[in-house]
């Protein structure tokens, strides 16, 4: 998982042991829309490719609603 956060490098998932979950709770096909939560801890991407091991932002209750087509 990979989420950019006003940084070029970003945040992910750790490179190793990876904690984060991603629930889908409602899909909407007739308004297109899904919605669910999302909880774990996002590491600072390295310009090497990997992840730091102390720079981190952790979730606790994130929650989503996208449209689709």
């Amino acid at each position: 998982l990979y989420l950019p956060v006003n940084d070029p490098f970003g945040y992910a998932t750790a490179d190793v042991d990876p904690n984060f979950t991603v629930t889908l709770n409602k899909l909407d096909t007739n308004t297109g829309i899904i919605s669910g939560t999302f909880s774990g801890t996002l590491f600072r991407r390295l310009g090497s490719g990997g992840t730091s091991t102390t720079d981190s932002v952790s979730v606790t209750e994130g929650r989503f609603d996208l449209r689709y087509d």
